[in-house]
């Protein structure tokens, strides 16, 4: 296993970790929808939206990254994730995460 956490940026405006287990996650631009939807999920659990809205903005490259994904994760690729979320410039296309409409559904 890998104990190397990395981020990078590229000039696709994709934002993507590489957890210690080798998955490669990205971030994608969300949208008005997603923040309903993690806030449905969440439900009266206030510490919980946020797992939840990253968990719908998240893909690896094996496929989706669900809620349950996130809660199974070591701790320090969780950390890892929620910072560069955290981070993560969504005001403009050109930096931070792609847009979910170049996205494919």
């Amino acid at each position: 296993m890998n104990d190397t956490l990395e981020t990078s940026e590229t000039k696709t405006a994709t934002t993507s970790v590489t957890l210690s287990d080798g998955r490669v996650v990205t971030l994608k631009r969300g949208k008005g929808r997603d923040l309903l939807e993690a806030n449905r999920r969440s439900g009266q659990d206030g510490s919980r939206f946020r797992f939840e809205l990253l968990a719908l903005l998240a893909s690896t490259d094996t496929g989706s990254l669900g809620f349950d994904d996130l809660m199974d994760m070591n701790l320090p690729d969780v950390a890892l994730l929620l910072a560069t979320f955290r981070n993560a410039d969504f005001s403009s296309p050109g930096k931070g995460a792609p847009d979910a409409a170049s996205e494919p559904e």
